[in-house]
């Protein structure tokens, strides 16, 4: 028995009632970002619902307090959720945050992270304290039309199984006209309601289906150089033109204006496909965006107008048959002088951050290439 649903943030506003059978929505950020869109958003909602949180591993208590706060009239009824996708992961931080808010519901949260961050880091205290995972992974961008669960590319390397999988963030439904994240949970309705329960017990996640193994042998295809072209707009003024690639010669090798706020930005490749993302303090994150195109603000860029831009993340998916190659990026801020850390996509090579930026900071500088190595 499994269950269809989806996940939705703040820039869904005004989604109506929707084919399925729950509803996770974004609840909190950090310690002060409460989804505005949140009463509309449940009250449309079906029965089975669920609340998350967006790490910004800040003060761990701080960050629990200001999301029990907001989700506090539903405890016990829905199910409650770390959606946690920092640059830098940390699992005491995380398991920190899962346990206080365990202590002060009775609640036993889920965790949602990548695969590539659960293969990567050692989550054995966070498994064996009976946290369950949402796990997201995608193995492209193509639209999905209904609800339709697959096996996953790969497995778990932590967990013996996962409670609940997002296989895509291009899923359409009737009633919606844009992409949106499908996922499946592994059980039925009273399963959901134990997670949800305040019981203190911990709940067993029901056995997935067999992953299925990306055998990397069947890519024979040598990788074939790829050229990112991408350009950031300057908050209050216009365009700042186009990079490809990068130097670290001048001003012509990254995209932004040092000393400047950025609202939007837009990326492009000319072989195999990309998504990416941007974060803003009024906003945190918004959808994903798979085209570049600047004369396109809705489709083509991300960004909203005036929302200083503080984080990226970005996603290269490699041709079938083609060695992988991935997308390796970096940033710089207002508030501090040199590059920050090397990202690879949303941190599936270990080692690299998962997305650009700092927290509250506003990004100035944006340098991106395609390759299959650091090319920093």
């Amino acid at each position: 028995m499994v269950l269809n649903g989806i996940d939705i943030a703040n820039y869904q506003t005004g989604i109506p009632k929707m084919p399925g059978d729950f509803r996770i929505v974004k609840a909190t950020e950090s310690t002060s970002y409460t989804n505005p869109a949140m009463a509309d958003q449940i009250a449309k909602a079906p029965a089975l619902l669920g609340f998350y949180h967006f790490a910004s591993n800040g003060d761990v208590q701080a960050e629990a307090n200001h999301f029990l706060a907001t989700v506090k009239p539903h405890i016990g009824k829905a199910m409650l959720v770390l959606d946690y996708e920092p640059a830098r992961p940390s699992v005491a931080w995380a398991k920190a945050w899962l346990d206080y808010v365990y202590q002060k519901t009775g609640v036993r949260p889920v965790i949602y992270m990548s695969l590539a961050v659960e293969n990567a880091y050692d989550w054995s205290s966070v498994v064996n304290a009976g946290y369950g995972v949402w796990i997201a992974q995608y193995n492209n961008y193509n639209v999905v039309s209904g609800y339709q669960p697959r096996d996953l590319y790969g497995s778990l390397k932590h967990w013996p199984s996962m409670a609940m999988f997002q296989y895509t963030s291009s899923g359409r439904l009737s009633g919606w006209g844009a992409s949106l994240d499908l996922d499946v949970f592994y059980g039925d309705k009273l399963a959901w309601a134990k997670y949800a329960a305040v019981s203190g017990k911990p709940v067993a996640t029901v056995k997935a289906s067999t992953p299925a193994v990306v055998n990397h042998t069947t890519r024979t295809k040598a990788a074939v150089a790829v050229n990112v072209t991408y350009e950031l707009h300057q908050q209050g003024a216009g365009w700042l033109g186009a990079v490809t690639n990068f130097n670290n010669k001048n001003s012509n090798g990254f995209a932004g204006n040092p000393n400047h706020q950025h609202d939007y930005l837009t990326i492009s490749v000319d072989h195999g496909s990309i998504k990416y993302r941007v974060h803003t303090v009024k906003s945190g994150w918004l959808d994903w965006v798979t085209k570049g195109d600047r004369n396109d603000l809705t489709n083509g860029a991300a960004g909203i107008a005036g929302h200083a831009i503080t984080g990226v993340q970005i996603v290269y998916s490699t041709p079938a048959g083609e060695s992988y190659q991935q997308a390796y990026y970096r940033s710089q801020t207002t508030q501090r002088a040199g590059w920050l850390g090397v990202c690879a996509d949303d941190g599936s090579v270990a080692g690299f951050d998962s997305w650009a930026g700092e927290d509250g900071e506003p990004l100035d500088r944006l340098q991106i290439k395609i390759s299959a190595s650091n090319p920093f």
